[in-house]
């Protein structure tokens, strides 16, 4: 829960020998925040306005306290209030001496890892089970992945099992498990879909149990959090942990288990193998409570969640049962220390300045149903279309689909795309980030305007005169209250400068790698002091995924077709062939 800390300089009360000035430090209540503050070789506590007096000539040790409560602001210079948040999990959980100690066996690896994510694996070799709460970005997947492999290696696990709190998130472990080594994953249940062998789906629970029964050869079994509450697939699961064949669990985003009454909580904490790894990037969304549940899997918090709840929280209201406020908040954050890794973007040193990560999404079966229609129109013309000047016009529909089917519906409105944008909008603006989300179409950045509205987004699109449009810049880069600026590619992606984001997310590409660089350097250019994430997001088994391919990964398409010579339409129809499969 965010604790806020505010500090005026002013006449001294209680130390005028000490000169005319004083720090007034006031804040909710935190037993961490006390003791921490008691350190101070002078300090007062004024009892009737709650405040704490420190002699000004203690300015270091006040900014030195501050940071360490808060990550980093400085105390002012003239005197203002200043509005300070702390949050319970900043800072690092762990001893350098210890990491220094541990030497990684060699892997195979097609991306090497950086130095911090080696650290995580490190860490995990130390505690054996933990909790991986690295912000946004810092690349937690790899570190999770290398981890598990260094377990097989070294502990000869047969099996580690993957599960997602986000369900589409499973295909994306998939891709980045072949991305980064030999191996590959398996989604418990995965079948070929009709009429496209290519695209992977799971449709049955009965597939899911039919793989759990005759275990794949694969190491890395994926599945949702959704799956496990099946209670057959839970039993039988409990029963591969206790046979010795799963022998690991990560947990991803594990803030989906946040609460102990929901079915899908109590079936995941009766999965408990020798090694579990959670990770998440927000470890806390609403209150220290819900920590709860990782801790208590992990091993950490032996008590039930009623003797939890007593300790952590005050009540008061009717009946003298509700939650008011929460108490010992220092000791779950030395608890907590003993399991957590957390860092912060600000305070990893070997990140490169541009992060650039795609997402790979799972489409509703409505979405799919739109998809599989356009796409079936379009094969009945890919003659015809091959022969276009521009051939990609023709799919535009078929991308649309995959970015919103209200464009093409007014019956059906869903969007994979929009459904993770507000998660991710989420868990960013609990970590006190601001951020930028491009798309082609208009109607898709107004349908996530509505998604977004409580984070005050600001809107530049073509339709949006010049002057309203500086408005817009203008709230984005000055009011704290609005966290996001949404805008097409056409209308924002040129000739602004919006450093205070660091966060841009794309909800479908640019055909041209130039337009999307072009873009991205909205915030990514000079100015910019804090390393920059680039995030993609591309439904799994579309279109999008072969334009990422294509563009992205090989930089072909928009040389081959957009700068193709229109008397040479072979490697065209190629390409086009490719889009449409």
């Amino acid at each position: 829960m965010a604790k806020k800390i505010y500090v005026d300089l002013k006449d001294a009360i209680r130390y005028k020998t000490q000169g005319s000035l004083s720090y007034f430090i006031k804040f909710d209540y935190d037993e961490y925040f006390v003791l921490t503050l008691k350190q101070l070789p002078k300090r007062y506590y004024h009892a009737d306005s709650k405040t704490w007096e420190i002699p000004a000539s203690l300015k270091d040790e006040v900014e030195a306290w501050c940071k360490q409560m808060t990550g980093g602001s400085e105390i002012n210079q003239d005197g203002k209030k200043l509005d300070i948040t702390k949050k319970l999990f900043e800072g690092v959980y762990t001893c350098e001496a210890d990491l220094k100690s541990v030497r990684l066996p060699k892997l195979k690896a097609k991306i090497p890892l950086l130095s911090h994510q080696k650290d995580a694996v490190k860490f995990g070799m130390i505690k054996g089970s933990f909790l991986l709460g690295d912000e946004m970005g810092l690349g937690k997947t790899a570190s999770a992945i290398h981890y598990a492999l260094y377990m097989k290696k070294t502990h000869k696990y047969k099996h580690c099992l993957i599960i997602t709190g986000i369900n589409g998130l499973k295909w994306n472990w998939m891709h980045e498990i072949e991305k980064h080594t030999d191996e590959k994953g398996w989604v418990l249940g995965m079948k070929q879909k009709k009429r496209q062998a290519h695209v992977w789906t799971v449709k049955n629970i009965n597939d899911v149990l039919e793989d759990l029964r005759i275990l794949p050869k694969f190491y890395f079994l994926i599945t949702n959090i959704e799956k496990i509450r099946d209670p057959n697939v839970n039993k039988k699961l409990v029963r591969l942990i206790a046979d010795g064949e799963i022998e690991m669990i990560i947990m991803d985003e594990c803030q989906a288990v946040k609460s102990q009454k929901a079915k899908q909580t109590k079936a995941f904490l009766e999965l408990r193998p020798q090694t579990r790894m959670a990770m998440t990037g927000t470890p806390m969304m609403n209150n220290p409570l819900e920590l709860w549940t990782v801790l208590n899997w992990l091993g950490v918090e032996k008590h039930t969640y009623w003797e939890f709840r007593n300790y952590y929280a005050v009540f008061g209201g009717y009946m003298n049962k509700e939650v008011v406020d929460y108490k010992n908040l220092g000791e779950l954050r030395r608890k907590l220390g003993t399991c957590m890794l957390r860092r912060l973007t600000k305070n990893v040193i070997d990140l490169p300045e541009k992060i650039e990560t795609y997402e790979y999404l799972e489409m509703s079966d409505k979405q799919w149903k739109i998809y599989d229609e356009i796409r079936t129109e379009i094969l009945k013309q890919v003659d015809l279309i091959k022969k276009l000047p521009n051939p990609l016009v023709a799919l535009i529909r078929l991308r649309q689909a995959t970015a919103f089917t209200g464009l093409l519906s007014s019956e059906v409105n869903v969007s994979a795309k929009l459904d993770r944008l507000e998660e991710l909008a989420e868990e960013l603006v609990a970590n006190g980030k601001k951020f930028i989300v491009f798309s082609n179409w208009e109607k898709v950045i107004m349908e996530a305007e509505g998604r977004l509205k409580k984070y005050n987004p600001a809107l530049v699109t073509g339709k949006i005169q010049e002057e309203h449009r500086e408005q817009e810049l203008a709230r984005f880069k000055t009011d704290d209250k609005c966290s996001c600026i949404l805008g097409t590619t056409s209308a924002l992606g040129t000739g602004y400068t919006l450093n205070e984001a660091t966060y841009c997310i794309f909800l479908d590409d640019p055909w041209n790698m130039a337009i999307k660089d072009q873009a991205q350097n909205r915030c990514y250019r000079i100015g910019q002091g804090n390393t920059v994430n680039i995030i993609t997001l591309v439904c799994a088994g579309t279109i999008d995924e072969r334009i990422a391919e294509l563009v992205y990964k090989k930089g072909q398409l928009s040389q081959a077709i957009l700068d193709a010579d229109p008397n040479d339409k072979t490697k065209i129809a190629d390409y086009v062939d490719y889009l449409l499969k």
